[in-house]
């Protein structure tokens, strides 16, 4: 299925409007911000900011539960561009194939979309 650039300009200003909600009032044109902001209508690229953001917490959550993980964390780190980041992972001993790795990150999300839930409600914002 192809968008023209007005669907794509009110499914922007739609979302857009839910993400920062009436702090806000955006025109029309406010939709067409997408133009320049090129990356987000390259396939998968955005699917790394997400990659990257679920396994950091899973590495925070495990850091949590055990402070001497910081040692596989400062590995990670310090490989740099060396090899893949799959790679990288595997060495130290962590499988990012396995699920149960991601949900530990994907738990903690979670908790926190009911935490700011509650505040949120508790502070009458929705």
């Amino acid at each position: 299925m192809q968008l023209s650039k007005t669907e794509i300009a009110v499914l922007m200003n739609k979302h857009f409007k839910s993400y920062i909600g009436p702090s806000v009032d955006l025109s029309e044109d406010d939709g067409y911000f997408f133009v320049y902001w090129s990356h987000i209508r390259r396939f998968f690229y955005v699917y790394s900011y997400a990659y990257g953001q679920l396994i950091s917490r899973a590495l925070f959550e495990k850091w949590k539960k055990d402070s001497t993980y910081i040692e596989k964390i400062d590995q990670f780190l310090s490989a740099g561009r060396s090899m893949s980041p799959k790679d990288i992972f595997k060495k130290i001993g962590i499988d990012t194939s396995d699920p149960s790795f991601f949900e530990t990150g994907l738990k903690a999300i979670d908790a926190d979309i009911t935490r700011l839930e509650k505040l949120a409600k508790k502070a009458k914002m929705i």
